[in-house]
């Protein structure tokens, strides 16, 4: 069962590394040979191999080759996770082995001149010792003081920090450190089958398990000796590690596969959207006749991930603020047609120059009767500053025109009476789109600062700084906490006049792709931190549609989203299904006998 549906286990990528593990433990639990031993049955048991080996040992003893070491106790039931098959045995590890130990415990003396090579637990990989650009070196006389005999027969285990690393020993010119534990195995012990055996979840769980440390974890050569190995006759170790290689080429080549071909889709995907957001640009204007989210529509097949539809989302937002997400809608308000909402069949909509025309006098009006401070004038906006070409009735305008910038309260600011204490938002509370309210906390103010910053519904509030991909991030604020402010690295944003501007269109324009590259091309920048300050905010550019429009833009971004949200439970429902399933094929053949 379980190899027929290979090819749709490793299609969730947690799943390959499931089946990696699960092959190998199969493997020394004797599950994949089952066959192979109906079909060999006269093979010598391990109990005679295990036989052979301890007389091997006693004659190495005897010949004062090796060193005779204090017996261990006999294996009790408890330390068997697993019945064996007929003709194995259990036995430690000690038992198997001339000799084992570790390197040196100590900072030997380096040689940058030097011709060996320093080696410890982060140096072996997948059966190899890896000599890195910084792997330092020693002299030859300095690695003749710390000799470990090492041959063809020893495998290296990384005891020290990263457990469980394994290596054969090849002929390299190195000097051990302690997290380098090594042992050199006796005559008809398959090296690789004993590798299978380190790299299963039964020796990493005992590894770790026994091990002492917190931050570094340390396996102990004691440990190392007493481990339990399960082994089979030296026949069918061969032919475990031949069944156990054959998997695993076919896990690695299926997983090859679906990477390719996700990278494959997300390639294309991405291309696509690229070249579909860029349709909009100063080069063309949005036409009626194919509409963007047709072309959204049959990208869809092509999202694999979560990663996919993040894109598909910012595809979205950034078709909204060009206007081709809306470039039917425009042609049938023109010729009168009602199928769209907010279509105002055959009503003349007010364009968004009247509409800049009518806040601009607010604003006026507003100074006037010192509600608002006045600014200092931004400059016209500038060609350059376009990065796409208007539908018809759009205006441009920076975000200064239509909206007031207020930075938010200081914390620690000094005020000496009326004090109030007040609920206030902070940077982690501003997400991109939703406001996160979980975590609130207080600050006291001046009765006049928690005037200044009171929150009203529909304020908009754009994040200032911090990590790089919050800069710019933007949400609205409705009414959720009563008498709450703002922060100071938070920007409360306002409009002139409520009724021309829609506030949800204006959070999903600042959340766009394209108000992020002009927050990216303008934030200041240190290591691993940027901001904007509230000249760059108000000077930021703005394609304003008339408000009718702005509404059907909300709309079809609305209906859009929602898709997102459904294809985005569709794919982690499948990811489910393919876990689901792997853990029934788990159970199922784990509990299979051997």
């Amino acid at each position: 069962m379980l190899l027929k549906l290979f090819p749709t286990l490793t299609q969730h990528p947690a799943n390959a590394a499931r089946l990696r593990g699960l092959i190998l433990q199969l493997a020394v639990q004797g599950k994949l040979t089952a066959q192979w031993r109906a079909t060999n049955p006269e093979v010598e048991s391990t109990a005679v191999l295990l036989e052979k080996i301890a007389e091997e040992k006693a004659r190495l003893v005897k010949e004062k080759k090796i060193k005779k070491e204090k017996s261990l106790p006999e294996i009790t039931e408890e330390e068997k996770p697993f019945a064996l098959p007929e003709g194995w045995a259990w036995c430690r590890l000690r038992d198997l082995v001339s000799i084992l130990g570790d390197g040196i415990h100590g900072t030997p003396q380096y040689d940058d001149m030097g011709n060996v090579f320093f080696i410890n637990g982060n140096n072996l990989n997948d059966g190899l010792i890896n000599i890195k650009p910084n792997t330092k070196k020693v002299s030859e006389e300095e690695a003749q003081k710390h000799f470990k005999p090492l041959n063809e027969r020893t495998v290296l285990v990384s005891i020290n920090g990263t457990i469980g690393n394994t290596a054969f020993y090849n002929g390299e010119r190195i000097m051990l450190g302690k997290s380098a534990c090594y042992f050199n195995l006796l005559t008809d012990i398959d090296k690789e089958y004993i590798r299978n055996v380190l790299k299963t979840n039964y020796f990493l769980e005992h590894a770790f398990k026994a091990a002492t440390g917190t931050t570094i974890k340390n396996v102990s050569l004691r440990t190392m000796r007493a481990f339990c190995i399960p082994l089979p006759p030296f026949a069918e170790q061969k032919a475990i590690v031949a069944v156990v290689e054959q998997l695993l080429a076919e896990v690695d080549q299926l997983e090859a596969q679906t990477q390719a071909r996700q990278r494959l889709q997300a390639d294309y995907l991405t291309s696509a959207l690229r070249d579909l957001t860029s349709a909009g640009s100063v080069q063309r204007t949005p036409q009626p006749g194919a509409p963007a989210e047709s072309s959204l529509a049959q990208l869809l097949p092509m999202v694999s991930d979560a990663e996919g539809v993040k894109q598909l989302r910012a595809a979205i937002l950034q078709l909204a603020v060009q206007g081709q997400l809306t470039a039917n809608w425009r042609a049938n308000r023109k010729s009168g047609a009602t199928t769209e909402a907010h279509a105002s069949a055959g009503l003349e909509v007010e364009s968004a120059a009247v509409l800049l025309e009518k806040i601009a006098e607010e604003k006026a009006h507003m100074v006037k009767e010192k509600k608002i401070k006045k600014e200092k004038p931004l400059p016209a906006i500038t060609e350059e500053e376009k990065p796409f070409a208007l539908p018809e009735g759009w205006a441009w305008c920076r975000l200064d025109d239509i909206l007031a910038v207020v930075g938010g309260v200081t914390k620690g600011k000094k005020a000496t009476h009326d004090m109030v204490t007040a609920l206030y938002l902070r940077v982690a509370n501003v997400q991109r789109g939703y406001l996160d309210l979980e975590v609130m906390k207080e600050i006291v103010v001046s009765k006049t600062d928690f005037e200044k910053y009171q929150l009203l519904a529909e304020d908009l509030l754009i994040v200032e700084g911090g990590d790089y991909d919050k800069v710019g991030r933007c949400a609205i604020w409705g009414n959720e906490i009563k008498d709450c402010i703002y922060q100071n690295h938070v920007f409360r944003v306002r409009p002139y006049q409520k009724e021309g501007l829609s506030a949800m269109f204006m959070m999903q324009y600042i959340n766009s792709p394209d108000m992020r590259r002009y927050f990216e091309s303008c934030s200041k920048q240190t290591t691993n931190l940027a901001s904007i300050n509230k000249t760059q905010l108000r000077s930021a550019p703005l394609a304003i549609p008339p408000l009718e429009e702005q509404k059907a833009i909300v709309e079809k971004v609305d209906s859009l989203m929602a898709l997102c949200d459904q294809l985005e439970a569709a794919l982690a429902a499948g990811e489910q299904q393919l876990t689901q399933l792997m853990e029934s094929c788990v159970r199922e053949v784990v509990a299979a006998t051997p």
